[in-house]
């Protein structure tokens, strides 16, 4: 899985919970921007073609909580997680899928 992780970011992007992401997953996960600043992110997401689909308001603070943590917990966030239903999510997810040209 590609991550858009950057480990110079504020909030919840610190290498504790980076970390605890990994050890939550049983597949690797490819973090390509880990150590670019966001002068960087952004020249490059220039450059590539994809900085017009891609800025705006960032979902972390649109969706995510006002006051992110910084040191997730292994057991908690496993906790939270069993709590999902993983294959409906998948299944209504793949089922709402449109193509766009």
């Amino acid at each position: 899985m590609l991550d858009g992780c950057n480990l110079g970011q504020v909030s919840s992007q610190t290498l504790s919970n980076l970390s605890v992401i990994s050890q939550a997953v049983d597949f690797p996960i490819l973090r390509p921007l880990l150590c670019y600043d966001k002068d960087q992110i952004i020249k490059l997401a220039r450059k590539i073609g994809t900085y017009e689909i891609s800025k705006g308001p960032e979902m972390c603070n649109v969706l995510g909580p006002k006051h992110p943590a910084t040191r997730s917990n292994l057991e908690i966030i496993e906790k939270e997680e069993s709590k999902l239903d993983i294959k409906k999510m998948i299944e209504n997810s793949l089922s709402s899928l449109r193509k766009v040209l």
